[in-house]
């Protein structure tokens, strides 16, 4: 029983090891980051720069947060911020910021466009990385960026991520006329 539990780890330790190496090879990252600022430009171009998008963040104990930014013309117009806390019905608007006042609040991912997080991922690729920390980005099926983060991979739960995370796009399709 022992040997089996001791493979089972190894097995899922070199997994893992393999996944993360591919995950942040800096050739491959870069290349990726080519063919999905291609596909954001044509994606950007059927919804005529207007979007949204969510960063999601889960914690260990169930609480999360949400912080949605809407793009219309390629400017966010609007940044909103909401907890929810395990088991509760609905959420807790924290803010929503409009004109002038978007990037007010501390928290919350910040206020960018796809095209801006592009720019930040190939700055994070140039970038020298504080002593135990990774870059590791993902990307869809399709080829869009959707992560972009540095962590401490010591850390086991709820890690600090300097970086960010895509989900949830969703593209304003234009009307057909």
């Amino acid at each position: 029983m022992k040997l089996a539990t001791l493979l089972t780890t190894l097995f899922s330790l070199l997994a893992f090891s393999a996944i993360s190496q591919a995950q942040q090879d800096p050739i491959a990252n870069s290349e990726n980051l080519r063919k999905s600022e291609k596909v954001w430009l044509e994606m950007k171009k059927k919804c005529e720069g207007n979007y949204s998008y969510q960063k999601i963040n889960i914690y260990m104990m169930g609480d999360r947060n949400v912080t949605t930014v809407t793009v219309k013309n390629n400017i966010v117009v609007e940044r909103k911020y909401e907890k929810f806390k395990p088991r509760a019905e609905k959420s807790e608007v924290v803010y929503t910021e409009t004109g002038d006042k978007i990037g007010t609040h501390k928290v919350g991912a910040p206020a960018k466009t796809i095209d801006e997080l592009h720019v930040i991922a190939g700055e994070r690729l140039r970038e020298v990385l504080p002593e135990n920390q990774v870059l590791s980005m993902y990307f869809a099926k399709n080829g869009l960026i959707k992560t972009c983060v540095s962590y401490d991979p010591r850390i086991a739960d709820d890690v600090p991520t300097n970086g960010f995370s895509i989900s949830n796009l969703k593209l304003e399709e234009k009307a057909k006329k």
